[in-house]
């Protein structure tokens, strides 16, 4: 039963979006490289994030490592957001704080504020290069957090953080192995931000159960050629 559960999720992944791109698109050449390793909203404003290290050791904080229940309703302070965007994700001299198939990083992240201090609402973009948000809109006014999920929880959350794959730039390299490919890179920096939002003291709790038509709706992605593949909830502490 298991192990027809796991074949059954296995081919729905195959043949959705990602099998319809490689069909498709026309892969690069082998020894072609995609240039852009992020995504780039030059016309939208960008926040540069301060960062201020946690004093928590990396030992201390897998010892403090939880999937939150429960979140608080005081809003998140901006210097936590910050710093957990900028110690999971930000780039350090060049390269990426975690590994990626082929040095491909396919993955992009998106962020959804609801609850932060000394941020708006809306929907943002991560830059990786520059440690900074590109703020690309507000959200709908009544739209809540708790419609961008199955489970309830979500809506007390004051984050969402979106990591989708945007398969050409790996699939020239790796054509289907580039699926899997994406979903450890996925994993690898959700690790990064639990980890990191243990050492800033914040809960955290990742999901697979979003729904995805509504969030690509609400980025306003191609959705031919990027997938949301993860999502974290963030939240102030709530114990």
């Amino acid at each position: 039963m298991i192990l027809s559960s796991v074949t059954a999720l296995h081919r729905y992944l195959r043949h959705t979006r990602f099998k319809r791109y490689l069909r498709d698109k026309n892969p690069l050449p082998n020894n072609e490289k995609v240039v852009n390793r992020v995504k780039n909203y030059s016309r939208m404003p960008l926040m540069q994030l301060e960062y201020t290290a946690p004093t928590t050791t990396l030992v201390e904080a897998l010892a403090k490592r939880r999937s939150a229940h429960t979140f608080s309703a005081r809003p998140m302070p901006q210097h936590i957001l910050s710093g957990i965007l900028t110690t999971a994700l930000s780039e350090v001299h060049g390269r990426r704080t975690y590994p990626s198939g082929g040095g491909c990083v396919p993955i992009e992240s998106y962020v959804l504020i609801e609850n932060v201090e000394g941020f708006e609402k809306g929907c943002y973009h991560f830059r990786p290069d520059l440690g900074a948000l590109e703020y690309l809109w507000q959200k709908p006014h009544a739209f809540t957090l708790g419609e961008t999920a199955n489970d309830a929880w979500v809506k007390k959350s004051g984050v969402l953080i979106l990591f989708t794959a945007c398969w050409k730039r790996n699939i020239s390299t790796y054509s289907e192995f580039s699926l899997e490919l994406a979903l450890i890179e996925a994993g690898h920096m959700g690790q990064n931000i639990v980890l990191s939002a243990a050492a800033y003291e914040a809960s955290a709790r990742p999901l697979c159960g979003f729904k995805e038509q509504i969030l690509s709706e609400l980025f306003d992605l191609d959705q031919e050629s990027e997938q949301i593949m993860y999502c974290i909830a963030l939240g102030s502490n709530g114990n």
